[in-house]
């Protein structure tokens, strides 16, 4: 017999739910050396900027962990800006992926969230670098990305 548990996500969570809210985007770790070590989650596109997905737009767990890391806090470096408002917090997610940094000259995370948001179609977002505690975050940005969604969708 096998135990189940149900993974902690935010406070506002009922009993026996991860987060308070919906949940539309996933992936998991895809890089040969760690395949499935850690799982990523996204905001629904239409439950963002009301005050309940907070710092878990995007979220991550690692198969030896049984809760969930928000990565998108208050306050990041954004652009190079330190102690920024995040652009990514309490909002829901359109699109999401994960680029594979191991080959990348760009200095970061091995794993890094890409994200489009509900509110802004036009800007892509990346969660370039963050520690294993979602420390030290990292967030660039594209902006007038002019693709319809349903472009990014099919790809």
């Amino acid at each position: 017999m096998q135990a189940a548990i149900v993974l902690k996500g935010d406070d506002q969570a009922a009993a026996n739910e991860t987060f308070s809210f919906r949940v539309q985007g996933n992936a998991m770790t895809t890089l040969p050396e760690s395949i499935g070590l850690n799982v990523y989650v996204t905001a629904h596109p239409d439950d963002g900027g009301v005050d309940a997905v907070k710092q878990f737009a995007v979220a991550r767990v690692s198969r030896d962990s049984t809760q969930f890391l928000g990565l998108t806090p208050q306050e990041v470096t954004f652009n190079s800006a330190k102690n920024v408002a995040n652009p990514l917090y309490d909002r829901g997610v359109a699109f999401f992926s994960l680029f594979n940094g191991q080959e990348s000259i760009l200095s970061g995370a091995n794993e890094r969230p890409v994200v489009v948001l509900n509110s802004d179609l036009g800007t892509i977002y990346m969660i370039n670098n963050f520690t294993p505690t979602a420390k030290n975050i990292n967030v660039l940005s594209v902006h007038n990305f002019n693709v319809p969604l349903n472009a990014l969708t099919n790809m």
